[in-house]
């Protein structure tokens, strides 16, 4: 599988509410507390930060 396709099917996956909601009962897990809105902002940031990641880097 190429990397295009793997950055792409995980930004796919942080695009995707379940998926915080799974991160966000695995931090628990681990005693990490976030409220509601605090967590949708740190998936926006992981996000833009996959995003710029995808766009710095050059398809092969």
């Amino acid at each position: 599988m190429s990397s295009y396709k793997v950055r792409r099917w995980i930004l796919d996956r942080l695009s995707e509410k379940s998926t915080w909601a799974g991160i966000a009962s695995l931090a628990s897990l681990f005693g990490v507390i976030l409220a509601p809105d605090q967590l949708e902002l740190v998936g926006s940031g992981i996000i833009a930060l996959a995003s710029l990641f995808g766009i710095a880097n050059k398809e092969s």
